[in-house]
């Protein structure tokens, strides 16, 4: 049976589920350069006023240098949560160097009403409502506002627009200085999971020439004598935790070589996005259709906190 799953890993790789979408997987923090993707069909919110996502100027992509980021407040978040993530983007196409922010899908005028996830077969939901206050002028460019996976309402000073195929809502007169948003994780058993199959989606396995001979192959190696798709997610995630090492101060590619051949063979270490990225390379390789996520690490279950520049961080996502 095909279910939407996000599958989630969190600082060096702690699994957990969030399910409806994507399977997220692996994270960790580390400078984060928003980006965008992903492809969970939602029911169509507002009337009209469809743009095509490839006419807004969104510079969202994520890169995979490992530059450390100032350790400057970004936001106050109010309201307790039980996710790790704030998600601000989502890519589709990796090009060699970057993940890119990119999508054909039409943005939807969003007239505040309810957004229903196309989820189904989840043994338990949790619903957050959360409160953003902006510490910084983020300008009054097209922006995307920072929320968790399945947002199902947004209360906003300023017109939005939905991404579907992102689960993001674009704002195209900057990062209001208040808004306000519910969302809801989903919770799935074990069974639910193993039985899984992946959407047939072949935008999210798209890999350029540059990924390496070499790399394909680790990822049939690793996934060879594994069943259910959703295992193999799980075996990517393990050989990734347990084979390489968390730094901040890990080198970055050297110019002309791919940098996940780079961070998987030669320098086995790096930052959430080399992990994540890899992760991405790895799971499509195995055809498992994914996507390299961005936003802000925070911490759950607290009623107040302020996010810092240096808690960017990436996720990765597969889709079941």
């Amino acid at each position: 049976m095909r279910k939407r799953i996000w599958y989630s890993a969190i600082g060096l790789l702690v699994v957990g589920i969030l399910l409806a979408g994507l399977l997220g997987v692996i994270d960790a923090l580390a400078g984060v350069r928003p980006s965008t993707v992903s492809k969970p069909s939602i029911p169509s919110i507002g009337k009209g006023n469809s743009t095509p996502l490839d006419k807004i100027d969104l510079s969202k992509d994520i890169s995979l240098d490992s530059s450390t980021l100032p350790h400057t407040p970004l936001f106050d978040i109010l309201g307790s949560t039980a996710s790790s993530f704030l998600r601000s983007t989502a890519t589709l196409n990796y090009d060699g160097s970057l993940w890119n922010f990119k999508s054909s899908s039409p943005v939807q005028y969003y007239d505040g009403g309810r957004i229903t996830p196309p989820v189904v077969g989840y043994s338990k939901k949790i619903t957050s409502d959360i409160t953003v206050n902006s510490l910084q002028d983020f300008g009054q460019g097209a922006d995307i506002l920072p929320t968790m996976l399945y947002p199902v309402s947004v209360d906003s000073p300023v017109p939005l627009s939905f991404l579907p195929d992102d689960q993001l809502f674009l704002s195209n007169q900057g990062l209001p200085e208040s808004y306000s948003f519910e969302s809801v994780q989903f919770q799935f058993d074990n069974a639910t999971l193993q039985d899984a199959s992946v959407a047939q989606d072949p935008q999210y396995l798209q890999l350029p020439p540059e990924i390496t001979d070499r790399t394909r192959q680790l990822s049939q190696d690793i996934t060879r004598d594994v069943d259910s798709p959703y295992q193999k997610a799980q075996a990517i995630e393990s050989y990734l935790k347990n084979n390489y090492q968390y730094d901040f101060a890990a080198k970055p590619a050297p110019d002309g070589q791919e940098p996940n051949d780079w961070f998987l063979f030669q320098e086995k270490k790096g930052v959430c996005t080399n992990f994540n990225s890899a992760f991405v390379a790895l799971a499509r390789s195995a055809g498992l259709p994914s996507r390299l996520v961005g936003g802000y690490a925070i911490k759950p279950n607290v009623k107040a906190q302020t996010v810092y520049a240096d808690e960017s961080h990436a996720l990765s996502e597969v889709e079941f």
